[in-house]
């Protein structure tokens, strides 16, 4: 078992053992990942003073063959900020404090006891002598260490100065995230944005760098570039690091790309970095780890134990902050442990407790609705569930009942579940249908929630219940009709009161026309059809034209509910309505995703189907859809070269190739391998080979990918419904190249509103307030009456 294996194993262990420091310890419930719906205790880690609470989170009393330790000043944060990622190079190693000027007894006693008879011991001292003396090095060494120092002149040099070693010490590269070479960019001066990264870059070896917030040193820039820095992500808002010093990072030899995490404060910008990297590790939310916010020497100590854990380090204060306890709330389904290090001074019982009601995971909440005389009850739950008839699933038919009025209870029959989630508009619902005979006043229809979890913790759903109520609301209904010829596109809109489960219309003998003529022959009617799912049916009129004026009639009675007693419904009319206006054009707002979009891909010339090479571009990167345009492939013959070079160039955005192209000394899938092994390369393209041969006649030039597209979505709202539209209506102007789109599907709303759904792919791009969106002539509204020139046909496009 490797030490660090026994440290997690036994860290129960070593828990119980802080409890003579000090240490305040709650038993915490032994459950997988997410299955609490509650975190009810936390594990304190807490000493007499800030050297004995670093000792109480890295000493492990059965583990007494640990070998290395770095050593940084318990007086000054930032050695300890950059010292966490050299503790994680050297082979997890223990980060300990002390004073300047002499080891507490503590401390030694702590290195004592974990490295015990072992040699050779070594100890690591990040800092100058004025943070760490050279007596304290020279006691370690007398007593059996091997003792090493790394420091620069200051603070920023210091840093650099670790990210050296932390390269040396773990296979000459730093660590990586995303598929970069990462490091982190801090303010010197301040050391709270840098804590919450302090885990990762333990875990992960990414070197802290720091900076004065104005200005990025020569010789850090210099020690980004020998590291082989590829990522930077700076830690804090533009009050901490500003965006010239973040410039000055891009410009930084070597480095790819740079990102930001930053908030309002060292609160928020924390839970920002907690939720980016939970997103790539969800691991790391698991678990939370509360440090104080106001002073920094218990939270040095907490890289290690997070690295242990794969736990996020949050800073917090009294009270709790709202956007800590906002997190908190937010990640509560994974969220099953909280440790705290430091007592009560540093982070108070209140604020634990604050933290623990924060992560209680409410139960999702089912709503029923069950209508006299329908065969179904819909259920709407709060949260997704998981799906199925197998064990904790939604469609387990056991887990719903009905109980009538006599008190008999029923299930629902074998098929009656149909469960569905909607990711997009988080609707999470049931459709439970149940024998016969229909439901009836006073049945009782419940969710058994216990039996029913949520679909990514076991966290079930609260039990609920509904009492079926007599219907004996009437029907009602409101009618529209149009004058015009008696044709399939000549209707009339029937639509009913909602939520009224009703018997269908026949045109034939329950709609009525009077004629303005009296003794005149009437109107008939057909074809009567439900719209989608909705409460409007639309009749064709047939035989006889309905002219202005005249009355269109859904007698009383025809109609009736499917209430257990039924109820009839009322009388209805309407007066057709000449229609003078077209339909008019008046709003449109857009929307633009590379989610949903296409690749953009290129396959070296002369494109044979031997020794071509394809480069396409990965979804969910900064180059999936439209973006994968802007790209580039430059291949480069070098006759006589020896191996193959890729550099990805993240502002010209070109990907450079370097082969040896004579024949039958490099092959397509040689240089695909190339590509593919390159972190810059692979983290945005994939390269791929139909059939691998020699590479020789390939055109060695510039060529951009092509074929990358963007789902676009524009809501277009019209002055009133529309009786039918088409992708072929629509077409876009004024774009960025100016190229004319024409949407390719179009949703209208189940023919009810003027409001549509159309959505294409796009290469192009959008400006506000100037793309235009055209409807062409010829759209007509209900009445049949057709857009024309004179109508608003055009109007400028918003951001949705």
């Amino acid at each position: 078992m490797t030490i660090r294996n026994s440290r997690v194993m036994k860290r129960i262990v070593a828990a119980v053992a802080t409890a003579a420091l000090g240490t305040s310890l709650l038993a915490l419930p032994s459950s997988p990942i997410g299955a609490t719906a509650t975190v009810a205790a936390t594990a304190r880690f807490a000493g007499a003073d800030r050297y004995a609470t670093t000792n109480a989170v890295a000493n492990d009393p059965i583990v007494t063959n640990q070998t290395k330790f770095v050593l940084a000043s318990g007086t000054n944060f930032a050695d300890g900020l950059a010292a966490s990622a050299l503790a994680g190079a050297l082979g997890n190693a223990s980060l300990l404090l002390t004073p300047p000027d002499a080891l507490p007894a503590s401390v030694l006693a702590t290195l004592t006891s974990m490295s015990g008879a072992q040699s050779p011991k070594y100890v690591v001292i990040v800092g100058g002598v004025n943070a760490v003396s050279a007596n304290i090095a020279a006691q370690l060494a007398s007593i059996g260490y091997t003792v090493s120092r790394v420091a620069g002149t200051d603070r920023y040099s210091t840093a650099d100065a670790v990210a050296a070693s932390v390269k040396l010490n773990n296979s000459g590269a730093i660590g990586t995230s995303g598929g970069y070479r990462t490091a982190f960019l801090a303010n010197g001066k301040g050391f709270a944005d840098a804590l919450g990264a302090s885990g990762v870059a333990y875990k992960l070896k990414l070197p802290i760098f720091l900076t004065d917030g104005t200005t990025l040193s020569a010789g850090t820039a210099a020690a980004m570039t020998a590291a082989g820095v590829q990522q930077v992500i700076v830690l804090g808002g533009t009050a901490a690091v500003s965006d010239d010093v973040k410039s000055a990072v891009d410009a930084v030899t070597g480095v790819i790309t740079t990102s930001r995490i930053g908030g309002a404060d060292r609160y928020e910008t924390a839970t920002l970095f907690a939720s980016t990297i939970g997103a790539a590790v969800p691991a790391f939310l698991t678990r939370l780890i509360l440090v104080s916010g106001t002073d920094f020497p218990d939270a040095l100590a907490a890289s290690q134990l997070a690295s242990d854990d794969s736990a996020s380090i949050i800073p917090v204060t009294d009270p709790l902050p709202a956007s800590v306890s906002a997190f908190i709330a937010a990640n509560s389904a994974t969220i099953a442990t909280i440790e705290t290090i430091g007592g009560t001074a540093a982070v108070s019982a209140a604020t634990v407790t604050a933290a623990a009601a924060a992560a209680t995971l409410a139960k999702p909440t089912a709503t029923i609705v069950a209508l006299d005389g329908s065969a179904t009850a819909t259920v709407t739950f709060s949260a997704p569930l998981t799906d199925g008839a197998g064990a904790a699933g939604a469609e387990v038919l056991t887990s719903y009942t009905r109980t009538n009025a006599a008190g008999v209870t029923t299930y629902a029959h074998t098929g009656g579940v149909a469960y569905t989630y909607n990711a997009t508009t988080g609707v999470s619902q049931a459709i439970v249908t149940f024998a016969a005979p229909v439901l009836a006043p006073n049945d009782t229809i419940r969710v058994l929630g216990f039996s029913i979890a949520h679909l990514t913790n076991s966290t079930t759903v609260a039990g609920a219940s509904a009492t079926v109520a007599v219907d004996a609301s009437v029907p009602s209904a409101t009618l529209v009709a149009y004058p015009g010829a008696a044709a399939a596109t000549q209707k009339v809109w029937v639509t009913f009161s909602a939520n009224t489960l009703l018997t269908s219309i026949d045109g034939t003998t329950d709609l009525v026309h009077t004629p303005a003529v009296l003794g005149a022959t009437a109107a008939s009617f057909s074809a009567c059809a439900r719209v989608s799912t909705s409460q409007t049916y639309t009749c064709n009129i047939v035989g006889q034209p309905v002219a202005a004026g005249e009355t269109v009639t859904l007698e009383a009675g025809s109609i009736s509910s499917k209430a257990t007693t039924p109820v009839l419904n009322a009388a209805a009319s309407a007066t057709a309505t000449a229609d003078i206006t077209p339909p008019v054009l008046q709003s449109a707002r857009y929307s633009t995703s590379a989610v949903g979009g296409v690749q953009a891909s290129l396959t070296t010339s002369p494109g044979t189907t031997a020794g071509a090479v394809t480069v396409t571009a990965r979804a969910g990167t900064a180059a999936a859809g439209n973006a994968g345009n802007a790209w580039s492939l430059k291949v480069t013959d070098a006759e006589g070269a020896t191996a193959t070079a890729v550099s990805v160039n993240s502002t010209t955005k070109v990907v450079t190739v370097t082969a040896n192209l004579t024949p039958a000394t490099i092959t397509a899938i040689n240089v695909a391998d190339a590509l593919n092994g390159n972190a810059a390369f692979s983290a945005l393209f994939i390269a791929s080979v139909a059939v691998s041969a020699d590479m020789d006649g390939t055109v060695t030039t510039v060529a951009p990918l092509t074929g990358g597209t963007d789902l676009m979505t524009v809501v277009a709202t019209f002055s009133e419904p529309l009786s039918a539209a088409v992708a072929g209506n629509f077409s876009f102007s004024n774009t960025v190249t100016g190229t004319a789109l024409t949407a390719n599907a179009v949703t209208n709303a189940g023919l009810l509103t003027g409001v549509l759904t159309l959505t294409a792919q796009t290469a192009d791009t959008f400006v506000a307030g100037v793309s235009t969106i055209t409807t062409a002539v010829g759209v007509t509204d209900r009445s049949s009456l057709a857009a024309t020139a004179g109508a608003t046909l055009t109007v400028a496009m918003y951001p949705s």
